[in-house]
């Protein structure tokens, strides 16, 4: 829509003028970026998912697999130890315990298991 022709005085008008023509400009630009950005989701969409034929995977860094326990040995006699919300625990010298990893290696950060 044309604009008439502002007057040297009218510095409002002027400036009307000129945000809406950046606002013009800004919506082509955006419109372009959303059109660009749906042929990019068409294409994605357009691929085949292959769930039959199985790829061949390179092995990559080492992985370190974590196992859910570990079985260690306790080296000294403690009662009540508290591990966890109002979980509390007594342990003998010389004893093989099975227990979560977390805490066997929380005990064994405290030096209270056997290598």
């Amino acid at each position: 829509m044309p604009t008439q022709r502002r007057r040297a005085q009218d510095f409002t008008g002027k400036e009307a003028d000129r945000l809406a023509k950046e606002r013009d400009e800004a919506a082509v630009e955006r419109a372009a970026e959303i059109t660009m950005a749906q042929d990019a989701a068409r294409e994605v969409k357009s691929e085949v998912v292959d769930y039959v034929t199985p790829k061949a995977v390179e092995p990559s860094a080492a992985v370190e697999v974590r196992q859910p326990y570990r079985t260690v040995r306790i080296k000294e006699d403690m009662k009540d130890v508290t591990y966890g919300a109002g979980k509390h625990y007594d342990f003998e010298a010389g004893r093989t315990y099975k227990l979560a990893t977390d805490f066997a290696d929380h005990l064994d950060g405290k030096g209270f298991v056997w290598h």
